[in-house]
């Protein structure tokens, strides 16, 4: 008599073996799946978080997100458009020698370029480092490639500055956006008539004004590359950013 189990499946018996195996491969394979989903839903909130906490996408290893008002498809497209002149400067702030001063991320309205600590001006002045001014000619190059308006925001710490040329961090702020629109304009040939300037002084800081890095991280000028207006061609017949060819190859307000 005839036993139950896999002894009954007689030279069939492998099929059974193989049965076995296929199933645990399909579960092995949800299971990594699994881990996958959890792992990317980890990064997200934790990208939303410094979001909320910056109004700031990060760039390296994040899906573009969104800071209000746009869905988050609209957002993701319009980061995407900006990823491949992100990466172009990142690997020109690195020839450059200013990867610690030179971070780059999104927020709601574009694509944000940071510069920040005394590799771009000089100590107390609005004098451009020749550093900084080599980066800015890349800035410029690319810039000349794009149809995007462009705000630039002077910010500082907050230590009180008084000299008779900066009465407060308001006139200090102010003059140091405005001499990077100028050399972007002058010395970069980017069209003055999309770019404008505005001073915060102390008061948008993105670190800690209580330790000497956080003092240095909040004394920077942040270059927005803006979105278009609504729809492919946007206003007055504007077209979406091209995407310069990648060369090879952080802000936050």
């Amino acid at each position: 008599m005839a036993g139950g189990g896999h002894d009954s499946g007689g030279g069939l018996r492998w099929l059974l073996t193989y049965a076995d195996m296929i199933t645990l491969l399909t579960v092995f394979f949800v299971v990594l799946y699994s881990f996958a989903k959890v792992d990317v839903r980890k990064a997200r909130d934790v990208g939303a978080a410094i979001q909320r906490a910056f109004r700031v996408d990060l760039l390296v290893g994040t899906t573009a997100q969104t800071t209000g008002g746009e869905s988050g498809l609209e957002g993701q497209i319009a980061s995407d458009a900006f990823r491949p002149i992100a990466r172009q400067l990142s690997v020109a702030a690195q020839s450059k020698n200013l990867a610690e001063n030179v971070q780059l991320g999104f927020r709601q309205d574009g694509l944000v370029v940071s510069l920040s600590g005394t590799a771009i001006f000089e100590s107390g002045t609005d004098q451009l480092r020749p550093e900084a001014k080599e980066f800015l000619l890349v800035v410029a190059q690319l810039l000349r490639t794009l149809p995007n308006s462009v705000a630039i925001e002077g910010h500082t710490d907050n230590i009180p500055i008084k000299s008779p040329r900066f009465p407060s961090n308001w006139e200090l702020s102010g003059a140091r956006a405005y001499a990077v629109l100028r050399f972007l304009a002058d010395e970069g040939r980017v069209d003055d008539r999309r770019m404008h300037f505005q001073g915060f002084a102390e008061y948008e800081p993105v670190a800690s004004n209580e330790t000497r890095d956080g003092r240095q991280r909040n004394r920077r000028v942040d270059i927005v590359i803006q979105h278009l207006p609504d729809g492919d061609g946007g206003h007055d017949g504007q077209q979406r950013p091209q995407q310069p060819a990648l060369a090879s190859a952080q802000p936050s307000r």
